[in-house]
């Protein structure tokens, strides 16, 4: 099997801006996906995840890392607020070629963000059946 090198730092920060941009807070008692200890998610993705997805998702960190620059921005995804990398993404999903990259960080953001067993619990607690009322019948 063919072994893409790790992410380097600089690529590093561009991944973790693209994850947290198309998978942003969703409030409540869930965590953001950035505030989320991830080494271990990533130390297995370079292991079990097939070469096309690495390559996509390192294409996908790289691209839309840097397109903010060539749309005007004048900075770096990871440099953006968080509704400039909000309006990214949006714009980034209208152009042939970086849609399909959006949809690729979406993946591996979900993989990613399901990864920790804090969202698994809250997952679980939230799909969990309700107990129902005194005096209701099923």
């Amino acid at each position: 099997m063919s072994r893409l090198p790790r992410f380097r730092r600089r690529e590093a920060q561009y991944r973790d801006a693209l994850l947290a941009a198309v998978l942003p807070a969703p409030g409540g008692d869930l965590p953001a996906l950035e505030d989320l200890d991830l080494r271990a998610f990533w130390d297995e993705f370079d292991v079990v995840a097939p070469a096309h997805v690495r390559a996509g998702l390192r294409a996908a960190s790289l691209t839309l890392g840097l397109l903010p620059r060539a749309l005007g921005y004048g900075r770096a995804l990871p440099e953006l607020s968080a509704d400039e990398r909000e309006e990214l993404i949006v714009r980034a999903s209208a152009i042939t070629g970086m849609a399909e990259l959006v949809e690729v960080a979406k993946v591996v953001a979900g993989l990613a963000y399901f990864s920790d067993p804090a969202v698994q619990a809250a997952g679980r607690a939230l799909g969990a059946p309700r107990e129902s009322a005194k005096g209701d019948q099923p």
